[in-house]
Formats: structure tokens, sequence, C-alpha cells
């Protein structure tokens, strides 16, 4: 390359940003996918960035020798052209393999797809970074060789990364543990927010953020509100006073709960006289709902419940001790 193409390539570099770019930008408008528009805003600002700097490079070669300031201008190129991979990897993860597989289900597919874009950017952090080495002449060789003296030293200190990182992958791939579902795990309950390739993020519903090691959410019984499906039945139980009709609470019990926004019609629900405890008649109210309406609707149902019962003048007992003193006699 001589100055005369260094400096055209210069000149077409910011041609390209201030005309081509816009012009490119107007014509993937007009096509039906987005996906042309995302590859244009991923890979422009780098590109022709990253063009630049290598004309401006030519230049410090040619008039202003510094090894120190090339090998920056280098370093930047890298991380400009590392940007770009990751953009055009993580558009090819989310648009291209996100649209495959229309068996899969949703919540295991996006799951799968957020790992394995962290395996991307992992994958290309690692490589820029040995190039960026390389470029400084900085000789890992003595690191790698010393790796095998201190091979055992390392595993050890590794164990638990990399034993995360192979969780997360599992994690990632179980179709029975999804990002956004409802999970228990151990005494944690809340949403799935992320599997990363270290933690797993849950959102309890006090609204803490908690980020548990892949391993031990793999190694923990894990019970998941969202399957085999969203549906979750809910019990609620209610005593009334002895003398009541049976026949009448329950019939009570069942219109309540038919009568809220929140209880799923299909299995309908149904009120069972359970036992005669210490203080009243005890019935259970067995309904379903959603995993996302279930407190709603328990707070519905008894609220209900205890406008019904005043209505119908039902009694709701509470427990009552009679103390008897008996007079000693002189």
């Amino acid at each position: 390359m001589d100055v005369y193409e260094a400096l055209m390539l210069f000149v077409g570099a910011i041609l390209f940003r201030l005309f081509l770019k816009p012009f490119l930008r107007s014509f993937t408008l007009r096509t039906k996918t987005k996906l042309d528009e995302k590859i244009i805003d991923a890979i422009t600002n780098p590109l022709w960035v990253s063009i630049v700097l290598i004309s401006i490079n030519y230049f410090f070669n040619q008039y202003f020798p510094d090894e120190i300031v090339v090998n920056i201008i280098y370093t930047v190129v890298a991380l400009l052209v590392a940007l770009m991979v990751y953009r055009l990897s993580k558009i090819f993860i989310f648009d291209v393999l996100g649209r495959a597989g229309r068996g899969i289900d949703a919540k295991t597919k996006k799951t799968a797809l957020v790992v394995l874009n962290n395996l991307m950017l992992l994958i290309i952090a690692v490589i820029t970074l040995a190039y960026i080495f390389s470029v400084f002449n900085i000789d890992i060789s003595p690191l790698l060789a010393s790796a095998g003296i201190a091979g055992l030293a390392i595993g050890l200190a590794l164990k638990d990364p990399l034993e995360n990182l192979f969780y997360g992958v599992m994690l990632a791939l179980d179709p029975s543990f999804r990002v956004g579902d409802v999970v228990k795990i151990g005494e944690t309950v809340g949403e799935v927010k992320e599997i990363g390739l270290r933690n797993t993020k849950i959102l309890t519903f006090s609204g803490d953020l908690v980020s548990l090691p892949n391993s031990k959410v793999a190694n923990s019984q894990v019970l998941n509100y969202h399957l085999p499906s969203d549906r979750v039945r809910n019990s609620i139980k209610i005593g009334v006073a002895y003398g009541t009709d049976p026949k009448k609470v329950k019939k009570l019990l069942v219109k309540i709960a038919k009568s809220s926004k929140y209880v799923l019609d299909d299995p309908s629900p149904v009120a069972l006289f359970l036992e005669y405890g210490d203080f009243a008649l005890i019935f259970e109210l067995r309904f379903w709902s959603l995993v996302s309406n279930r407190l709603d609707a328990i707070d519905d149902i008894n609220t209900r419940i205890w406008y019904e019962f005043k209505k119908n003048k039902i009694e709701i007992p509470f427990p009552i001790t009679e103390v008897h003193l008996k007079k000693k006699k002189r």
C-alpha cells in the first residue's frame, strides 16, 4: 500500500460513514426483514473506524514510526473487529437460530440461546486477548509451560468455576428449567431471570435478586411451578360453627370460587368437608389458577368468603377456652 492508496482508503471510510451508510440504511428499511438492518447497524461504525485507523497506522509507519503507537492502533482495531464479530454472532444466535427449532419450547430455547451467546462472548474475548498479547510481543508460552507444572494447583483453583460453567450449559439444555419459570430451590422461591456461565439469578417475590452457583442449582431439588403447565392448585381451609348445614357451606364455597376472575374453570373448584374440629367443622376449598395469579386468587377468595359468610349468616368460630373455678369447701 502506497501513500495514495492509504489516503484513498481514509477518504473512502469517511465518505462511507457520511453517505453510503445512510443510503444502505434507507435501502434496508424497504425490505420485509429486519435482519439486514441489524447487520448494517452492527458492522458499519466499527468497520469504518477500523479502516480509518488502518490508514492512520500506515502514515505513522511511513513518517512517524513508533512501535507503541502502532501497537495501540492494532489493539484498538482488534477490539473493534471483536465487537463486530460479537454483534454478528449475537444476530445469528438470536435472529437466525432463535427462529429455527419451532418444536422447541420458547423458554427452553431462550435459555439455551442466552448461554450460547455468553459462551461466544467468552471465546471471542479469549481470542482477542491472545492477539493483543502477540501484538505487544508478550510471550505466553512460558505461562503455558508452567501450567503443566502448576496444573494441579490451577485445576483445584478452577474447579468451582469450571464446574459452574459445565452445569450452566446443562441447565440451559434442560427443558425442565427455563428462564421465566417460577421455581423453588432450597429455601429460595422466585422467577428465573438469567442462567449465566457461573450463576443462576432468581428474582424473589420480595424483589431481591438472588445469585446461586450453577452447581448448587443442578445438585438441588428444584420445584418448577410452571411445569408440566402454568396451572397450580390452591387450597383454603375454613372452619364454620357446629350446627351449620354442610351442604350449604360446600355449595357456597364453590359458588365463591367460580365468581373469582382468577380461578380457572377447568378443573372446576371443589369443596370438601374434611373433619370435625375441636371448635368448628373444617372444610377445604380447592381451586386452580395460573402461577402468576396464585396470590391474587387466594386473596380474592378469602375476601369473598368473609363477606359471603357474613351475608348468609354463617359463623366462622374462633377457639374459646372456658375456665370453671370451684369454690373450696370449708
